[in-house]
């Protein structure tokens, strides 16, 4: 995998540590990498608004994790990055309607706001919570 698709975050959750792998999908040569998704516990599919096709490949990409995951419930993020003064290219409406089909929240962001980047990481560690069963713990990305 070509080293610029690939990006690694550490973050400190309360009491636990959670390594978020995050992984540029506007590279149309991009796939889904079997074993990362079968160990992961969540998946944030992030797309920009300023490229329709990185949004139209969300249903192959919701799929093959699916796929992946044996399941058809597993916990997600749909992620709209919005580029300040970029030419928006997929509507906040069409993101709401795909997060719905895929049964997952939506959340939006532009790059740069870093407060806002905090709040998707702390929606996806929600769900992954959710997901097993321990949502009444708070979580705070630090």
């Amino acid at each position: 995998m070509n080293s610029e698709m690939k990006y690694n975050r550490y973050f400190r959750v309360i009491i636990e540590n959670i390594l978020f792998e995050i992984y540029n999908i506007e590279h149309t040569t991009f796939k889904l990498n079997n074993k990362w998704v079968k160990i992961a516990d969540g998946v944030l599919l992030v797309y920009n608004t300023e490229y329709r096709f990185s949004f139209d490949r969300l249903k192959e990409y919701n799929e093959t994790i699916h796929f992946i995951k044996e399941s058809f419930v597993f916990p997600m993020v749909l992620v709209a990055c919005v580029p300040q003064n970029a030419l928006r290219k997929v509507s906040r409406k069409e993101g709401y309607q795909a997060a719905k089909q895929f049964g997952v929240p939506y959340k939006e962001f532009g790059i740069e706001n870093g407060k806002e980047v905090c709040k998707v990481f702390q929606r996806m560690v929600k769900e992954i919570r959710i997901f097993k069963g321990e949502e009444q713990k708070k979580c705070k990305v630090m």
